[in-house]
């Protein structure tokens, strides 16, 4: 009787996250992959942080659209992300909360200098 050399479910899973680190890996290595920066803001007497792209260059296109409309909450709504603005919402956050997100990333990726 042959043995086989597929293997388990398991042993196939284990594969393929194996790939798939080994390729994220690579894509990181080449400059594929742009590591976020996380900014961390009180809101409401809550500290909360979130992943965010490390540069204007590297955000959504909307965000500059946005920002040239003179619509800086529509770009800080796809900036952040539905999910961090719901968070942000929940956690009871103010409109100076908002505000001081947007300080804490512009002074992160360069851009007030």
């Amino acid at each position: 009787m042959s043995k086989s050399t597929i293997g388990t479910a398991e042993d196939t899973q284990k594969r393929i996250d194996a790939a798939k680190a080994a390729e994220g890996l690579k894509k990181e290595a080449t400059g594929e992959v742009i590591a976020p920066v996380d900014i961390t803001v009180d809101v409401n007497g809550e500290e909360m942080t979130f992943s965010c792209p490390p540069s204007i260059e590297d955000a959504p296109a909307d965000v500059i659209f946005h920002m040239e409309d003179e619509k800086p909450m529509k770009a800080f709504r796809v900036l952040l992300g539905e999910e961090n603005l719901g968070r942000m919402r929940n956690a009871g956050a103010r409109v100076k909360d908002f505000t001081h997100f947007i300080e804490a990333w512009t002074e992160e990726v360069g851009l007030g200098k």
